[in-house]
């Protein structure tokens, strides 16, 4: 068994692997970089990938008026989107509070429990497989972008 008690163990040193906690951003910056050759921070706007993560982080790009609209992806926690004016589609597991008017709230499974999926361990090693460990009727953050974009032709 993995599980002891520490009273049966000396201790002399110990070391430890975080697990995550980063609501997939691991996972995301991995797909990006195995899609582009460039990690987050890229812009798909000119002929050719611009990789400016000083120039592209989405805080400053919220901050500085440029961008039309806001699409946040939050599957593994009901974390609301920054503040902003602009209108929003906001992906997220249900129970999320919606607060402003120009938000489009579409409720999604979470990985790993919902649906199966993929996910980047938190030390960038390796990628582990995720079961559906219920049913669920929510659809995968997946499968509303495949929607969505099949919507806008």
């Amino acid at each position: 068994s993995l599980f002891f008690s520490f009273s049966q163990v000396s201790v002399q040193r110990a070391a430890g692997l975080a697990l995550g906690g980063d609501d997939g951003g691991q996972t995301a910056l991995a797909a990006c970089a195995w899609l582009t050759g460039f990690p987050l921070g890229i812009s798909y706007a000119g002929a050719q990938l611009d990789y400016a993560p000083e120039s592209l982080h989405a805080a400053r790009v919220l901050e500085a008026g440029g961008a039309d609209s806001l699409l946040w992806i939050s599957a593994f926690s009901r974390r609301a989107p920054p503040p902003s004016a602009l209108p929003q589609i906001v992906l997220a597991p249900p129970g999320l509070e919606v607060r402003t008017r120009n938000t489009v709230y579409i409720p999604v499974g979470t990985p790993g429990l919902d649906h199966a999926g993929q996910l980047m361990r938190a030390d960038a090693v390796v990628s582990l497989p995720l079961r559906q460990l219920r049913h669920s009727p929510l659809p995968s953050v997946a499968a509303v972008l495949t929607a969505l974009l099949a919507a806008l032709g």
